[in-house]
């Protein structure tokens, strides 16, 4: 007799998770600690700026000055990694608005582009990260870090056209409501 073996639905590395409670796991995580980390950084850096310009001793204050200067830096980079755990979730959520049909086609498609352009601004920003750390080595990682600037900038611009199509169609919708009101109370008055 013969043993069949049934296939797991779920990854083995996670046992009893499917991959979407992962992606929403990583996804929701990453983005509070991104935040927190990055108003934390910029607070360190503001202080470091503020130490450098002050009329006060430069040799007492510069020890507290890099040590600002290398909390910034670390938290830049950690804030890359938190950054990473979001990928997956990125191209995810992209498929899945891909995917959608009941959605206006028009915004699908900007709502679309707007996530595909920050995977790719996250995958690229991870791979700084990881050139930054050490564990890999890029030819020109300033190219790199220009390209995933360039992804979120595209992402922004996919965002505010968004916004601006979806401000046009209300207006529409309020201005033919308004019309619609304005037959009907035509009408009445003629009655």
């Amino acid at each position: 007799m013969m043993a069949t073996i049934k296939a797991a639905s779920t990854p083995v590395i996670f046992p009893g998770r499917t991959p979407s409670q992962l992606v929403a796991y990583t996804y929701h995580t990453s983005a509070g600690r991104d935040k927190l980390l990055r108003t934390v950084q910029n607070i360190a850096g503001f202080a470091a700026w503020g130490l450098q310009r002050s009329p006060a001793n430069k040799q007492r204050l510069l020890p507290l000055i890099v040590s600002l200067t290398l909390v910034k830096k670390h938290l830049r980079l950690t804030a890359k990694l938190t950054r990473g755990s979001g990928i997956i979730a990125l191209f995810h959520f992209a498929a899945t608005a891909a995917k959608n049909q009941e959605k206006d086609k028009v915004l699908k498609h900007l709502l679309v582009g707007k996530l595909l352009s920050q995977g790719v601004f996250a995958t690229l920003d991870f791979l700084c990260y990881n050139d930054a750390v050490g564990i890999v080595t890029l030819p020109n990682v300033a190219a790199v870090q220009r390209k995933a600037y360039k992804a979120w900038l595209c992402g922004v611009i996919f965002s505010t056209i968004s916004t601006l199509y979806s401000l046009v169609e209300i207006w529409r919708r309020q201005n033919y409501t308004a019309e619609i009101n304005g037959q009907a109370a035509e009408n009445i008055s003629k009655e």
